[in-house]
């Protein structure tokens, strides 16, 4: 694809073509969708940390992890 639209970005030649793949744009649109989907749906909402100016709205369920090591 690059070689053919070698020096075509807005230029005349610089338009859609039927035999182009974009499977790969059809697959982030899937992914998106899900995740939204999944978002929406759920019952689950983020809270915020301590010290956070909005931790008196809607606290963090569980509590950040540090690494002890």
């Amino acid at each position: 694809m690059q070689a053919t639209m070698k020096g075509c970005y807005h230029n005349v030649c610089d338009e859609y073509h039927e035999n182009w793949d974009l499977s790969g744009a059809l697959q982030d649109l899937q992914v998106y969708y899900q995740a939204t989907r999944a978002l929406g749906n759920s019952q689950d909402w983020p809270g915020y940390y301590q010290g956070t100016e909005f931790n008196r709205l809607r606290p963090a369920k569980t509590q950040l992890v540090t690494d002890t090591k």
